[in-house]
């Protein structure tokens, strides 16, 4: 199958629908005619179609009828009323990509009476083309097509694939979730640092930096992160004393174990709900 004559269809025309677009378009170099945003808002479609140069829908037919390769890029609250409109109308070769959090592949499915789905969870760094996306197929989905799939999720970050449900969720705790918390331990330092008589211009540069630089020396280290803190922690010194109290009776490890609990039940929650 060749990938530049494919046709995709996307249907819901929010954050995530715009950088699959986005990225069709500019990384992939889909022509526009091969691409069709289904959207029920009329000024949002038409606002895609001037930015992009793709055609735009308000029905779930021409979505149906022209796409090979259809995206789900819709929330999880919206999936049934969703599927009500494509349940029993897709023919057999059709690919059904999901990007909804929290709905698993039988339920899509299922609901759907379609076998050849694939489950992605993006991350929000695929607005900025640094993505990591779990995905996982069933097994209906042929390997030509597979490249294809991975193709586009490479041209917003790199791609992970698994083979359950249960990998995806809670792996979503560290690529989906991850960055805030990073964002929220930025905010906790900016906080600090404003408190020290720092602007906040300045503030949020000065941990930025911080934080930046942090991430490089990870990266170019052979050491866990550990091993670096040890490292940066002397025996009596003022990082030894900030540890001291978050790492006192492994209290700061047993938050984050139970947030993540709490994470990984709601998780369960939403697919039984919206499923």
């Amino acid at each position: 199958m060749n990938l530049k004559k494919i046709k995709f269809g996307i249907i819901g025309g929010g954050v995530m629908g715009e950088v699959l677009i986005k990225s069709l378009r500019q990384e992939l170099k889909i022509s526009g005619q091969n691409i069709l945003v289904m959207d029920l808002h009329t000024v949002r479609r038409n606002s895609l179609t001037r930015k992009y140069q793709v055609k735009n829908t308000k029905e779930y037919n021409d979505i149906i009828n022209n796409s090979k390769i259809i995206f789900l890029a819709v929330k999880p609250q919206q999936f049934k009323q969703v599927a009500s409109q494509l349940t029993k109308r897709l023919s057999k070769d059709r690919i059904i990509i999901s990007i909804m959090a929290g709905i698993t592949l039988a339920g899509i499915k299922k609901r759907l009476s379609h076998q050849q789905v694939v489950r992605t969870m993006p991350n929000m760094a695929a607005q900025i083309g640094s993505g990591i996306t779990l995905w996982m197929a069933d097994k209906s989905v042929k390997q030509s097509d597979r490249k294809i799939i991975k193709d586009v999720i490479t041209s917003f970050g790199m791609e992970i694939e698994v083979d359950s449900d249960k990998k995806i969720d809670a792996l979503t705790l560290v690529t989906g979730c991850g960055p805030a918390y990073l964002l929220h331990l930025s905010g906790i330092l900016e906080d600090f640092t404003k408190q020290q008589g720092i602007k906040s211009i300045q503030a949020k540069k000065i941990v930025t930096e911080m934080m930046a630089g942090a991430l490089v020396l990870y990266l170019q280290s052979n050491k866990d992160t550990k091993d670096l803190i040890n490292n940066m922690s002397s025996k009596g010194g003022v990082t030894e004393a900030v540890f001291d109290i978050l790492s006192k009776k492994n209290k700061s490890e047993k938050i984050w174990q139970n947030a993540f609990k709490n994470a990984l039940k709601r998780t369960s929650i939403i697919s039984k709900k919206y499923e």
